[in-house]
């Protein structure tokens, strides 16, 4: 929807990569689609990578034991059934590394709710008037880089809609071409 009509064709709907590997899963479970397809793309091109910019930033030396790749590679041969279940309506995974923690740790902290890297993006984008303006000052002026590759009729809709996720990755891009062209032009 967003590209413009001269990019429509240059930007392939299903990329290769994630196409090549989602074929290699047809013979998995659904969970074990899932565990396959964040192994090979969002752990090592999302969450590790931040948890690896955020460390190195601070003089960090993190070590995330549960992907060393033995570990990974026998968590993959653990049966579904031992490993995850829908008691009530609830998923509930790793239940032989909570069964093994419950000897150290109390049931509160095992069954705690999970804590992800995520910015609190729809409480920013909802209650911040200057940010607001901000979005429409960068993405609506007619000096957007964006309106190069995208239609700026998407681009308003998107705003008007006031989707967080996506607000805040064309600011990303925003900035991101305008530091490019910068760099470039010099």
């Amino acid at each position: 929807q967003l590209w413009r009509n001269d990019y429509k064709t240059s930007v392939k709907k299903n990329p290769s990569t994630f196409v090549n590997l989602f074929n290699h899963t047809k013979s998995y479970s659904h969970a074990n689609k899932a565990q396959y397809m964040d192994a090979k793309t969002y752990m090592n091109f999302d969450i590790l990578s931040k948890v690896d910019g955020a460390s190195m930033c601070h003089s960090l030396e993190v070590r995330t034991p549960f992907i060393d790749k033995n570990v990974w590679e026998f968590a993959t041969t653990i049966p579904e059934d031992f490993n995850i279940s829908n008691k009530s309506g609830k998923w509930q995974g790793k239940l032989l590394l909570k069964q093994l923690l419950m000897k150290d740790f109390s049931e509160d902290f095992i069954y705690r709710k999970k804590q992800g890297f995520a910015i609190p993006l729809s409480k920013w984008f909802l209650n911040d008037n200057q940010l607001i303006q901000h979005v429409n000052d960068k993405l609506l002026s007619s000096t957007s880089l964006l309106n190069e590759y995208f239609e700026p009729e998407k681009i308003k809709e998107f705003v008007n809609a006031n989707n967080s996720g996506v607000l805040w990755l064309l600011l990303y891009l925003e900035e991101w071409l305008r530091q490019f062209h910068s760099t470039n032009a010099d």
